[in-house]
């Protein structure tokens, strides 16, 4: 993403019926980066946990779980992606961080209820690909 490009996060707002190209092509590319890691999926119709009315993106089949081959290999593969991401990558949350959401595209603490220290959590603002999740 360009330094001049403004930050935005973009929720879901309306469950669709499975994967997005983004996440087909998310987990092409990952299987690449992490070959020994594993996609634990993109599409889940469910609302973010603890919340009675927002969506999780992966309703929206905008975000993709993987499963690193280890947990350094993990932090490899998220930090990869948050330096030379797409500008679509809007979110990762990996091992009690994150980077990108709505506080813009830096790396804090990640306080959520789940931590995600045995997978990475990606997410795209858009459904079609705008480049590679690493290019």
């Amino acid at each position: 993403m360009s330094d001049a490009a403004p930050w935005s996060y973009v929720p879901c707002s309306r469950p669709t019926t499975g994967p997005t190209p983004w996440c087909r092509e998310a987990i092409r590319v990952l299987a690449q980066l992490d070959p020994g890691g594993r996609s634990a999926g993109c599409y889940n119709r469910r609302r973010v946990r603890d919340s009675q009315d927002t969506w999780s993106l992966h309703a929206c089949g905008r975000a993709v779980d993987w499963h690193p081959e280890s947990r350094v290999r993990g932090r490899e593969v998220a930090d990869w992606i948050a330096w030379f991401g797409a500008p679509d990558v809007q979110l990762i949350i990996y091992d009690g961080r994150q980077w990108g959401g709505t506080r813009g595209p830096v790396w804090h603490p990640y306080h959520g209820s789940d931590p995600h220290v045995d997978h990475l959590h990606i997410e795209s603002r858009s459904a079609t690909p705008r480049g590679s999740i690493a290019s």
